[in-house]
C-alpha cells in the first residue's frame, strides 16, 4: 500500500473513475476535485486527505478513516458510509443525499455545516450537539438517531422517520419543518430514557402537534426544589415586562425527588434564551431576599413568636364566629379571664376607619369569648370585615378554577393558582384588599378562613404584594 500511495501524490482533479483501491493508504493525498464516482474505496486510509469538491458519488467506503479529511462540498451521492471514521471530517456544504450512513458512531463529531441529507440512511447514527442549522433530511431514515442537544434552526424533517430518537434538549424552531414526520415514539432523555409517549404510539400527525407547539414554550427546571413565592414573583416581573398574556404557566412537572420542570408559554418572537436567564436571574435574587426576612424572623424571640401565635388565633376564632353575623355588625366581646368587656382591635393601615354599629342581642349567646348576654353594644375593627370579604373572594375564585381545571397532581394545583393570582391581578380592588391584609400580619387568618385546599399555594404566590402592594 505504501508502493500505491508513493505512486498518487497529488492527483488534483483526476479521473479515477471505478477504479479499486481497496485498502489503500492515501493519508494527507490531495484529491480536490478529483472524479472517484463508483469506485472500491473500502478500508482505504484517507486520513488528513483533501477531497475537496470531489466526487464520491456511489463510493464503497466501508470500514475506510477519513479523519480529519476535508470533503467540503464533496458529492457524496449514494455513498455507503457504513463504519467509516468521520472524526474531524469537515463535511460542509457536502451532498449525502441518498448516503448510508447506518449507525455510525462519529458523526457527532464531523462538521456537517449546511450539509445535505435527503433521503439518506441515519438510523442509530450519533449525531448529538452537531450545527445542523438550515440542513434537510427529507425523507431520511433517522430512526433510533441520537438528536441530543442538536441545534435544528430552520431544518427540515420533512417525512422523516423519526421512531426512536432522542430528542433530548434539541434546539428547534417555527421554521423547522416536522411536515408528515413518521414517528411512534421518542426519547426526551438519552440511553432510552423518558419515553413519549409513555406507551403506545403517537397517532399520525400527533408528534407535529405535540412537538411544534413545544416550539412556544421556555423550559425552566429546577433541580433543588422551588420556592413558591420566589417563583412567583419571577414570574409577574417577567409578565409585567412582556405582557401577561403574552407569557404564562403552561405546566408545571414534578421530575422526581426535589427536581421540577415548570414550562411558559411564550411567543415565538420572543427570544427565549432571555425570557430564562431573566427569570432565573429574578429567582436568585429573590430566594436571597425571603433567605434574609426569614433570618430576621427567625431571629425574633420565642416569647414574641408564642404572643403573635396567640393573638392570631384569638383573632381567627373571633372573624370565624363574626362571619356568621349580618355585615357591618358589631358585637361586644366578653372576655372568659376578665369579668369585665375589652374591646378586640387589630390595628391596620391608614385605609381603614373605625367604625361602630349597635347590635341587639336579647337572648344569651355563647361560643364567642365566654358568654354573652342582654343588650350588647360594642365596637370592633372593621378589619374583620375586609377579611371576611377577601376570603370569600378567594375562595369562590379558587372554587371556580378548580371546577374548570384539574387539580389532582402537584403541577396541576400550580398552574390553577398561577391562574388565580392572574384572575386577581385583573382586579386592582381585590388585589389591594389582599396587599392590605398581609400588611396588617393577618395572613395566617386569611388562610384559616379560606376553605380550599390551594389557599397554603395561592399565598405563597402573593406574598410580596405585602411591599410592593
Amino acid at each position: 500500500m505504501d508502493n500505491v500511495r508513493e505512486e498518487l501524490g497529488n492527483y488534483k482533479e483526476t479521473n479515477l473513475k471505478g477504479i479499486s483501491l481497496e485498502e489503500a493508504d492515501l493519508r494527507n493525498t490531495d484529491f480536490s476535485q478529483a472524479d472517484f464516482s463508483s469506485s472500491n474505496l473500502k478500508k482505504v486510509q484517507l486520513d488528513d486527505s483533501i477531497l475537496f469538491a470531489a466526487n464520491l458519488s456511489k463510493v464503497d467506503l466501508r470500514g475506510s478513516s477519513l479523519y480529519r479529511a476535508n470533503l467540503r462540498e464533496a458529492n457524496l451521492y449514494m455513498a455507503d458510509l457504513r463504519d467509516v471514521n468521520l472524526e474531524g471530517c469537515n463535511l460542509s456544504e457536502a451532498n449525502l443525499n441518498r448516503a448510508i450512513l447506518i449507525g455510525n458512531q462519529t458523526l457527532s463529531k464531523a462538521n456537517l455545516a449546511n450539509a445535505s441529507f435527503e433521503f439518506s440512511d441515519l438510523g442509530g447514527s450519533d449525531l448529538s450537539g452537531l450545527n445542523l442549522n438550515r440542513i434537510t433530511f427529507r425523507g431520511s431514515n433517522l430512526f433510533h438517531t441520537n438528536l441530543s442537544r442538536v441545534q435544528a434552526l430552520n431544518s427540515s424533517f420533512q417525512d422523516v422517520c423519526l421512531t426512536g430518537a432522542c430528542i433530548e434538549d434539541w434546539n428547534i424552531n417555527e421554521h423547522t419543518s416536522l411536515k408528515n414526520v413518521q414517528c411512534k415514539y421518542v426519547y426526551l432523555k438519552y440511553e432510552k430514557k423518558e419515553r413519549r409517549p409513555s406507551a403506545g404510539s403517537f397517532e399520525k400527525g400527533e408528534f407535529e402537534i405535540l412537538f411544534k407547539k413545544a416550539i412556544e414554550t421556555v423550559d425552566l427546571i429546577f433541580t433543588d426544589g422551588i420556592d413558591w413565592e420566589a417563583l412567583f414573583s419571577s414570574l409577574k416581573n417577567l409578565q409585567e415586562e412582556y405582557g401577561l398574556d403574552r407569557v404564562s404557566v403552561q405546566s408545571i412537572e414534578r421530575k422526581g425527588g426535589s427536581d421540577f420542570l415548570v414550562r411558559l408559554e411564550a411567543p415565538l418572537e420572543l427570544d427565549k434564551s432571555i425570557i430564562e436567564t431573566e427569570v432565573k436571574a429574578h429567582y436568585k435574587m429573590k430566594l436571597k431576599n425571603i433567605e434574609s426576612r426569614y433570618r430576621k424572623e427567625l431571629s425574633i424571640k420565642e416569647r414574641e413568636l408564642s404572643r403573635h401565635r396567640k393573638q392570631n388565633m384569638d383573632l381567627t376564632a373571633i372573624v370565624r364566629t363574626l362571619s356568621t353575623k349580618a355585615r357591618g355588625q358589631v358585637i361586644n366581646l366578653v372576655s372568659s379571664s376578665s369579668s369585665s368587656s375589652e374591646a378586640v382591635s387589630m390595628q391596620h393601615s391608614n385605609q381603614l376607619r373605625n367604625v361602630e354599629v349597635e347590635m341587639n342581642i336579647n337572648a344569651p349567646s355563647t361560643g364567642i369569648a365566654g358568654k354573652v348576654s342582654g343588650n350588647q353594644n360594642v365596637q370592633a375593627n372593621q378589619t374583620h370585615k375586609l377579611l371576611v370579604d377577601t376570603s370569600q373572594d378567594i375562595e369562590s375564585i379558587l372554587l371556580n378554577l378548580s371546577q374548570t381545571y384539574p387539580t389532582s397532581t402537584t403541577s396541576e394545583q400550580m398552574i390553577v393558582a398561577a391562574k388565580a393570582v392572574e384572575e386577581v391581578e385583573n382586579r386592582p380592588e381585590l388585589k389591594s384588599r389582599i396587599a392590605a391584609v398581609l400588611s396588617a400580619g393577618a395572613a395566617e387568618s386569611l388562610r384559616e378562613l379560606v376553605n380550599h385546599p390551594l389557599i397554603n399555594i395561592f399565598l405563597a404566590s402573593v406574598k410580596a404584594w405585602k411591599a410592593s402592594g
